[in-house]
């Protein structure tokens, strides 16, 4: 147009050109999503809400099977950290209210041990090399340890937590400063865990298995 400044015709011409774009590409949309979604295959589900790395389509390679079951692993050992984190507060008169909702916590490190024994037990009906089915059988250790711990946690310190709370009972400065001080060493022990299981380095697990 006459007298319209370059400025505003760049941008009218850009904006056009949007517009022009997006009445082309907006009838592809569903086209397109149904292309992706026959590319993607959507991620394994062993229960509604909770997403598993657990695909049955892995067990024909066992390298990728083995990689699955030690990311649900690290998923377990993740759920337990958030039950074991707030057990300092728990002890300490804090939080009370909040237990039933700490202790269905339990019920997924369960369903993570469930599922990675299973997924475990299918690959090792496979033929594996000796060193794969090493692998297989420390993870299923890993994923035992965790569930029991998952029940020490959930059953004993909650349990020991709400009975304290009821019976407005308190410890001693010396007594409470050495819980404080193993709840932080175990916290620490445990992530140092599900570091030597992400990085597999042999000074980590030495350094593990002298703190254990």
């Amino acid at each position: 147009f006459p007298g319209v400044p370059d400025a505003v015709r760049v941008v009218n011409a850009h904006v056009a050109f949007n517009l022009a774009l997006a009445l082309v590409a907006l009838p592809l949309v569903r086209p397109m999503a149904r292309l992706v979604a026959r590319l993607l295959p959507e991620v394994a589900q062993d229960q509604p809400g909770r997403v598993t790395a657990l695909d049955r389509r892995a067990l024909e390679r066992p390298d990728l099977a083995l990689g699955a079951a030690r990311r649900e692993v690290l998923h377990m050992g993740e759920t337990l950290g958030r039950m074991l984190q707030p057990v300092a507060e728990l002890l300490d008169g804090e939080r009370i209210a909040e237990l039933p909702r700490l202790r269905e916590q339990e019920a997924r490190v369960n369903d993570y041990h469930t599922g990675i024994k299973l997924f475990l037990a299918e690959l090792r009906r496979q033929p594996l090399s000796t060193a794969e089915a090493r692998v297989a059988g420390d993870l299923v250790d890993v994923a035992i340890g965790f569930e029991h711990a998952g029940d020490l946690v959930s059953k004993t310190l909650y349990g020991l937590a709400e009975d304290k709370a009821r019976k407005r009972l308190r410890f001693s400065p010396e007594g409470w400063s050495e819980i404080r001080a193993l709840h932080a060493r175990v916290e620490a022990n445990l992530q140092m865990a599900l570091n030597v299981l992400l990085s597999s380095d042999v000074e980590s697990a030495r350094g593990l298995a002298q703190e254990k």
